[in-house]
């Protein structure tokens, strides 16, 4: 079995359009140094839905319905030495992105 180093960069929002927004600027990043990556992996969208009484006091039927959307997507980046990932730590991230990176064996 052939495995390859890579590393996984997770990322988290609550927003779908400045998540994809970054995330091509990210591999725009990528491609002009020519490094091989898969992804990005979109992976399943959680959902947390939360009711809250209108009024404590009367009328508990009537209740407002809010919910928070969490989207997830990976990328593998296989070839990376350690001038490009302090480059790529450099970028800049918008507040609403977080974002999570782990070193990984993968098959090839």
């Amino acid at each position: 079995m052939n495995y390859k180093k890579a590393i996984k960069f997770t990322f988290f929002s609550f927003s779908l359009k400045i998540l994809d927004s970054y995330i091509n600027n990210f591999l725009y990043f990528l491609d002009s140094y020519f490094v091989i990556y898969k992804g990005p992996i979109c992976l399943p969208l959680k959902i947390k839905k939360f009711d809250i009484l209108r009024s404590p006091h009367k009328d508990k039927d009537s209740r407002d319905q809010f919910e928070i959307r969490n989207y997830k997507k990976v990328i593998y980046v296989y070839v990376c030495n350690n001038i490009l990932f302090t480059k790529i730590m450099n970028l800049s991230i918008p507040s609403s992105i977080d974002v999570n990176f782990s070193m990984q064996y993968v098959f090839s």
